[in-house]
């Protein structure tokens, strides 16, 4: 498989999305995990409020991936009023393993940007 311009590998297609939002429209990427190289349509499925550790119903966008033939999805919580910063991954593997990953805080030389001081 070819890999197009704007290619992505796993980790990077999270701040690609973030760059592109906020999108009405799905939008595909090329994502290459070192083993396979797909395409991933990404799709809002809108604002929600979630908890994270450092805000009780922080205001997001949630996007998602459409599931792959595999089974493997990818949710992803940006928070809509800190530059969509990702705060929130979800991830079903395609062995149906889930993993999630939360953002505590973000410091910046010592300087907590979130949550604030």
């Amino acid at each position: 498989v070819a890999i197009k311009p704007m290619a992505q590998d796993a980790i990077s297609f999270v701040y690609q999305a973030m760059a592109l939002l906020p999108f009405k429209a799905p939008v595909t990427l090329q994502i290459t995990t070192g083993k396979k190289v797909e395409e991933y349509t990404l799709e809002s499925a809108g604002e929600e409020h979630i908890d994270v550790p450092f805000a009780d119903e922080l205001r997001t966008l949630h996007i998602r991936t459409r599931p792959q033939n595999d089974g493997e999805r990818t949710d992803i919580w940006f928070a809509s009023d800190y530059q969509f910063v990702p705060v929130k991954i979800r991830q079903i593997t395609s062995q149906g393993d889930l993993l999630e990953q939360t953002l505590t805080d973000i410091s910046i030389n010592g300087v907590n940007i979130l949550p604030p001081e």
